[in-house]
């Protein structure tokens, strides 16, 4: 069976007041059917920017995107999307957060049916009992397991993971990894995720793409991880394999530390495109994190026709 996903010479380059700042460089890579890769390198290395591209949120520079044999080219609700934090509608409850997936893919249910398939999922993560609360009520733990129901509730062809449980405390992250792979087991769903935590990724991944620091960065090395579905911690870990593969993970990375240009190299620090020089800076800074992950949400989803119905009043 062939590729479910193919990133073929795949390149990301920004225009900066500095000159091109290229992000992502000839980066290729074949994801089968029902595959679970990790991408892991150190912070700046463009592993967001490929995820992105993904998503269909920004345009590649150079190269493409080929998802079940169609090209890439905006979002889709063949992609689901978990984030770092969970980017729930804080106005709507748990159900109905899930339910803007379900009518996206099920649009032809009556409001019944879509109700009963949001508990549903809520049900299948744990959270059966919250249906109605809002995400302030939620920890962040709660709010990151909505955010994986309604991923899966668009019932997708792939699913994107960006560092979903970086911000959790050691025992959610834990928790949250075995839900995680308990939920994946069921169907088997294409998964790229990405991930700063080598233990993490020796836990869920089939495979682990090793990502050269930037600028320019590429696919430095593929690992293939051996350890036997179903997994479990204790067992991963006590796998004659485990230290050989963390180490060599590591070791990776350190080389990538070592390798990285020195600012002490430099005639000064690294140009930021977003400061420059005061009467030069042409490039706006991102907006806050919230009103980022609003926008992501409504874009991604197709969710602009909510916009009018649920953004609170004053909002852009």
């Amino acid at each position: 069976m062939g590729a479910l996903l193919e990133l073929t010479q795949l390149g990301k380059t920004y225009q900066t007041p500095a000159g091109p700042a290229v992000i992502v460089r000839d980066f290729n890579l074949r994801v089968g059917h029902g595959e679970f890769v990790c991408i892991i390198g150190h912070s700046g290395c463009g592993k967001s920017t490929v995820l992105s591209i993904l998503m269909g949120l920004i345009d590649p520079t150079e190269g493409g995107v080929i998802l079940a044999g169609k090209e890439v080219t905006g979002p889709g609700t063949d992609r689901g999307v978990v984030f770092q934090s969970s980017a729930l509608l804080p106005w709507m409850t748990a159900r109905e957060n899930v339910l803007l997936a379900l009518e996206e893919v099920n649009a032809h249910l009556n409001a019944s049916e879509r109700r009963n398939l949001a508990d549903g999922y809520l049900k299948q993560v744990g959270l059966d009992e919250i249906t109605e609360s809002y995400p302030d009520a939620l920890s962040a733990g709660m709010r990151q397991r909505v955010g994986l129901a309604r991923a899966f509730a668009l019932e997708p062809k792939l699913l994107l993971l960006d560092e979903p449980f970086s911000l959790l405390d050691a025992m959610t992250r834990m928790e949250l990894q075995e839900e995680l792979m308990r939920l994946w087991g069921k169907d088997r769903k294409t998964v790229v995720m990405v991930t700063h935590d080598v233990d993490e990724a020796l836990l869920l991944a089939d495979r682990i793409v090793m990502m050269t620091s930037g600028p320019a960065a590429t696919v430095g090395e593929i690992m293939k991880v051996p350890f036997p579905r179903p997994r479990h911690r204790a067992t991963v870990a006590d796998h004659p394999e485990y230290y050989r593969l963390r180490d060599a993970l590591l070791a990776f990375l350190e080389r990538q530390t070592c390798e990285a240009p020195s600012v002490n190299e430099c005639d000064g620090p690294p140009f930021d495109p977003y400061l420059g020089e005061p009467e030069e800076a042409k490039v706006e800074r991102p907006p806050l994190v919230a009103e980022e992950e609003l926008a992501v949400v409504e874009r991604y989803t197709g969710l602009n026709r909510f916009r009018a119905r649920f953004r609170r009043e004053g909002a852009s």
